[in-house]
């Protein structure tokens, strides 16, 4: 009797066991299909095609960034609410740029060809498109291929009112993280401390959250720090500046 009410009570066990498996399998799947429908349509889909960035200009100091299809389609799927209406970044403005730079590769790299003997020398040129806030957080790279005669560079975010002959950082509405003195410059021509110079074969990249309002930058792959807190959303175009021979 006790044999066969243990018996009796195992085949229950092992029943409840596969029902409760076979009704979490339902449940993960339902809620897999759930998420596949409603999976937001992405229309994000610029045509580009790989550009090399080895090639340096003597006397002159210049920077590229990088992109590709496939990147852009990676971006797409990190970004389904960018669409062709709010584009993401892919390249340098050629009509938003000073006159001593010069754009090649698709507009992916750009040099200066300025007299660089002072800060009145000084050139910037602005993403093809704002970085929507839709993105929540947005991060690009820069290569530096020369550094010029002082290494006197700029990387950071702007609004499209800021003048295109200052560097980055030193007006209203303007960020920067600087290359000949490692300093990051907040709306002021005052720099404060921040982390190493960068010069020739450096990689530079910058971040900016805009669920935090605030920015970081990387050297090389190495995360410096944050370095804005508070910037206002409509401060979202790339900027990079230049003022070298």
């Amino acid at each position: 009797m006790d044999q066969s009410f243990s018996t009796h009570c195992t085949y229950i066990i092992c029943c409840l066991v596969i029902a409760i498996n076979l009704v979490y399998f339902i449940i993960i799947t339902i809620k897999l299909f759930i998420q596949y429908q409603r999976r937001p349509a992405t229309g994000y889909n610029h045509k580009m095609t790989d550009e090399s960035n080895e090639t340096t200009t003597t006397g002159s100091s210049r920077i590229t960034t990088s992109t590709s299809k496939t990147g852009l389609e990676r971006l797409a799927q990190l970004y389904p609410h960018v669409t062709e209406d709010t584009p993401l970044p892919s390249k340098w403005n050629s009509k938003e740029k000073a006159p001593p730079l010069a754009l090649q590769q698709n507009n992916l790299a750009v040099t200066y060809k300025g007299p660089g003997k002072s800060h009145k020398d000084a050139a910037s040129v602005r993403s093809d498109h704002p970085i929507p806030s839709l993105t929540g957080i947005y991060y690009y790279e820069v290569k530096i291929i020369s550094k010029g005669r002082d290494g006197f560079m700029g990387i950071g975010l702007s609004t499209s009112e800021v003048n295109l002959n200052r560097l980055p950082g030193w007006d209203k509405g303007s960020y920067g993280y600087h290359g000949d003195d490692g300093h990051s410059f907040c709306s002021s021509g005052s720099g404060i401390t921040y982390g190493p110079t960068f010069t020739t074969g450096d990689f530079v990249g910058c971040c900016v959250n805009f669920l935090e309002n605030s920015c970081f930058y990387t050297l090389n792959g190495y995360n410096i720090g944050t370095s804005f807190k508070d910037i206002p959303e409509k401060c979202n175009e790339r900027k990079l500046e230049d003022r070298n021979l």
